[in-house]
């Protein structure tokens, strides 16, 4: 999977969130957290919200066997990062209330695996109430726009299942999606190692938008990273 000829990976991804919101990943690197879960997503496109032309996964440090160096590892699937369009079209009543269908905003927030997760699948819920933009369509056909919007707050944007596979109708009234519902179930297994050997049911969930991605992949490694991370 690539985005503008870049490659969709651990290092990537890491370059990404480094260079934007890098104060949990550098922990993770100069501590060398190995299985430290880091979830995160990428908005590509908004303009169809019912097609899974976004992505979301997660990266962890892992130890080469081979190396004996840290890397990367990560989970990645097609989603989406926007409400479908069921609830564009259809706000629910609290959305209404709030100022409109809830859009994540851009950004990195705390997350939590919940107990017995979601509609038979693992599921992922923040902590706090998190950003969002408020929008819903004032003319049809109109596609969003975030200058248009209004910024204020969700407490409920999971991170879930999806139910359709090539479409997506009503799998989200604002919430991050995964297309293979199955690698949501590995991030479920990292996760479980994470809380296992940290102690903690605290994720960091970052959601970088395309423009971020391009740009934090598009400068010298020599000047932020050094990805051969030697194990001491």
């Amino acid at each position: 999977m690539k985005i503008e000829n870049i490659e969709i990976n651990g290092e990537s991804i890491s370059n990404a969130i480094r260079k934007f919101y890098p104060d949990y990943i550098n922990l993770v690197e100069s501590q060398q957290l190995f299985n430290y879960v880091l979830i995160f997503g990428i908005r590509v496109d908004t303009c169809d919200t019912g097609l899974p032309d976004d992505y979301i996964g997660a990266i962890r440090l892992e130890k080469s066997i081979v190396t004996g160096n840290a890397y990367w590892n990560y989970i990645l699937t097609n989603g989406s990062t926007d409400p479908s369009p069921y609830y564009i079209e259809n706000p629910l009543k609290v959305a209404k209330v709030a100022g409109g269908t809830a859009w994540v905003k851009e950004g990195q927030y705390i997350y939590y695996k919940m107990d017995g997760g979601y509609m038979g699948f693992p599921a992922f819920h923040p902590k706090d109430p998190i950003k969002v933009y408020r929008w819903n369509p004032k003319t049809p056909g109109e596609k969003f726009n975030a200058s248009k919007a209004i910024l204020g707050t969700s407490p409920d944007t999971l991170i879930h299942r999806s139910w359709a596979s090539e479409r997506f109708s009503n799998d989200s009234a604002g919430c991050q999606i995964f297309k293979n519902n199955a690698l949501l179930k590995d991030l479920a297994s990292w996760a479980d190692v994470h809380i296992k050997m940290y102690k903690l049911n605290s994720f960091t969930y970052t959601l970088l938008t395309k423009e971020q991605f391009v740009k934090g992949n598009s400068i010298n490694y020599s000047d932020i990273f050094n990805p051969n991370i030697i194990i001491k």
